[in-house]
């Protein structure tokens, strides 16, 4: 007994009455019943009674019907009508009966829109859902991956997420200074299939250096803590993984800023470097010898791109944001 929805099925009606309706045609450019429906299917129908002019008479209902003979309607379940949400009592004259879909107002008739879409109560869950998180609990499946890392523009990690930040994680007893909780478990264990030991060394419920048991669930079930990695105030790099651009580098370690090495060339036409403010020598071109405590003047303009920032690292232009690690 399927449920049955369908574009353009009208026909005209002379029944009258609260009881089935024998329907006696297509209307011009519209299909019947027969069309579309085996006998036994449901459909959404709606019944208006028109005047010789094919005017509205202000009788009306509709709901849910059962095409249950050829060419027979029977008015299974009334929704809505002129007469007060009951069965009609049609006078005699004509009627156009239709299949229209009702607006999902209801769980019935979402429940019908479901059958008709070949969709589960979980779709519809998804759609009412008032939060994106009652939406994945509907879907039962996590749309963002444990581990996953991304900067928020926020101040506060948002629900089940944690702060990249270098604190630690574990079970409600181990203490841990980021979130001691049993919805760590999935990031806990992650991180310590992932990460070594140097990298990331585990800790006791305490907080001391500890060892890392036979696996993470051991440790984990010890009330171990799990560090976080930090990335306050860091910029990410992709993890070199053979490429031999960032060779020999550790995945999940720091690393500090550098300048590629190189050489600056000065050249000095006449005398000696004394005569222009160094304790060495250069003459006629030569390597000025520094010696130590020795430095070249301050930093100064080119006249063209502006006055040189110094400051205590080596940083290109930067916006500030929240690095939260997926639970």
């Amino acid at each position: 007994m399927p449920h049955v929805v369908a574009d353009r099925v009208l026909e005209a009606s002379t029944s009258s009455g609260t009881g089935v309706f024998a329907l006696a045609g297509a209307v011009l450019g519209f299909r019947a019943f027969a069309a579309v429906c085996a006998v036994s299917d449901t459909v959404p129908y709606f019944i208006e009674a028109v005047d010789d002019q094919g005017r509205p008479t202000g009788e009306w209902e509709f709901g849910l019907g059962t095409y249950s003979a050829a060419n027979q309607l029977t008015r299974t379940t009334i929704r809505g009508s002129s007469n007060g949400g009951l069965a009609v009592s049609f006078p005699a004259g004509t009627k156009l009966v239709g299949l229209g879909i009702p607006a999902p107002a209801s769980s019935t008739t979402r429940a019908e829109w479901r059958a008709s879409l070949g969709a589960t109560a979980v779709g519809e869950s998804v759609f009412t859902a008032a939060t994106q998180a009652a939406a994945r609990t509907a879907i039962g499946v996590e749309m963002r991956e444990t581990g996953e890392t991304i900067p928020f523009m926020r101040t506060t990690a948002p629900a089940g997420w944690v702060r990249a930040n270098g604190n630690t994680i574990g079970n409600a007893a181990s203490g841990a200074t980021e979130r001691a909780n049993a919805d760590t478990e999935a990031l806990f264990t992650m991180l310590w299939n992932e990460f070594t030991q140097a990298v990331l060394p585990i800790q006791t419920s305490a907080g001391g250096a500890s060892t890392r048991g036979a696996s993470a669930a051991v440790d984990y079930a010890a009330n171990k803590r799990m560090p976080l990695p930090n990335l306050c105030a860091e910029f990410v790099r992709g993890w070199d993984n053979g490429r031999g651009v960032d060779a020999g580098r550790v995945f999940g370690s720091s690393q500090l800023d550098a300048f590629q090495g190189h050489d600056h060339t000065i050249t000095m036409y006449g005398g000696s470097g004394a005569l222009y403010g160094f304790g060495g020598n250069a003459t006629g071109g030569s390597p000025i010898t520094d010696p130590a405590g020795s430095r070249i003047g301050p930093t100064k303009t080119d006249g063209t791109n502006g006055a040189p920032r110094v400051s205590t690292e080596t940083r290109p232009r930067n916006v500030a944001l929240l690095w939260c690690v997926k639970l």
